[in-house]
């Protein structure tokens, strides 16, 4: 256990150099990791829904395939008229489900997995999904205990891939969670193998700008075809994640600026908690997609759905991916609720 501690404990040492690769590229990269023994995990289209699930070629990628948000919940796919693989932003489906599926003997830290067990290859992991990674290891990840999470997360080979097409749903930038990954010193704990940006060229190709992000990454990129990445294609990808960033804010879809734990707190009693309770079914789903927060054993009222939002905020642990709108069967949006729940806040203080 103390090799598998010490690749997420080691400090990240990465060269800072952007590399170009077309998107022939996909399918070295995916060939290179199977050859060294990974499980690929990718988003994949299958009939009307996406999910994550296992790839033995990058031609079951979602190559042409978006998503649209619906206006109460849910969500359609699309097609695209360009070639991207990951002009999907997020799925419902959470990265937590495949490093720790609730239907494994493996949940609790007394049955961790057996060295049997392929390590996995996660390919086409978002920035806020790699944030939610992080929250997660700071939770779960403990040198004196052998968990299931542990030893998959520790194996793990992440490639994460920058977003150029958030969803409707999305609100990541209001939670310091995307569309970009920094390489800051504030962003140490955001530990990758291999970062891509997708572009579309002047002609229509599709390309990816790529930096590694560990000694391994590094090994595993040079199986892949590429060159360094010129000033111009390298302003490209940054300004095309900037772009995304622009229209994320200029939606209007972003978390009140006050505390949002003292803002809970502060409206338990609120009128806007009644039409939440009109509207929530205590289904759950909220839950069950959330990136960073275990399945809940069950829910039987609306309560069970403020319990866990303020959960998820008296914990930092909220990404802005935006999937429990997804998944919500009403509709149930957290960026409006707060909204709502901060004008209570505002006019109850004028009151007084």
């Amino acid at each position: 256990m103390t090799d598998l501690v010490d690749r997420l404990a080691a400090p990240v040492n990465r060269p800072y150099t952007d590399s170009m690769a077309p998107a022939d590229a996909l399918h070295q990269l995916v060939d290179e990791l199977r050859h060294r023994g990974f499980r690929v995990i990718a988003p994949v289209a299958r009939g009307d829904e996406l999910v994550l699930g296992e790839i033995r070629d990058a031609d079951e990628l979602p190559w042409g395939v978006g998503i649209v948000a619906g206006d109460h919940g849910g969500y359609r796919l699309t097609e695209r008229r360009d070639r991207q693989a990951f002009a999907i932003s997020v799925g419902p489906a959470s990265w937590r489900t495949v490093l720790l599926p609730s239907s494994d003997p493996a949940h609790s830290p007394e049955g961790p997995p057996s060295g049997d067990e392929p390590p996995l290859a996660l390919l086409g992991m978002r920035p806020c999904d790699l944030r939610a990674l992080a929250i997660l290891d700071r939770a779960d990840f403990s040198p004196d205990v052998a968990s299931a999470y542990a030893i998959r997360r520790a194996r793990s080979f992440v490639v994460v891939v920058e977003c150029t097409e958030p969803a409707a749903s999305c609100f990541c930038v209001s939670a310091g969670a995307g569309p970009r990954v920094g390489d800051g010193a504030a962003d140490e704990e955001l530990r990758y193998d291999l970062k891509l940006t997708e572009t579309v060229g002047r002609r229509g190709g599709v390309r990816y700008v790529a930096r590694t992000g560990s000694c391994l990454g590094a090994e595993v990129f040079r199986a892949v075809a590429h060159v360094p990445a010129n000033h111009h294609t390298a302003q490209t990808a940054h300004a095309a994640v900037s772009e995304a960033a622009n229209r994320i804010r200029h939606s209007g879809r972003a978390l009140p600026t006050v505390d949002i734990s003292a803002l809970l707190a502060a409206t338990a009693e609120a009128r806007t908690w009644d039409v939440v309770s009109s509207l929530c079914t205590a289904c759950g789903d909220c839950a069950v997609v959330c990136p960073t927060g275990a399945e809940p054993d069950s829910w039987s009222t609306p309560e069970d759905y403020r319990r866990w939002l303020t959960g998820r905020f008296d914990a930092a642990a909220c990404v802005g991916c935006g999937r429990c709108v997804l998944a919500c069967p009403v509709g149930i949006d957290p960026v409006t609720l707060l909204g709502a729940l901060q004008q209570d806040w505002e006019l109850e203080a004028q009151d007084e």
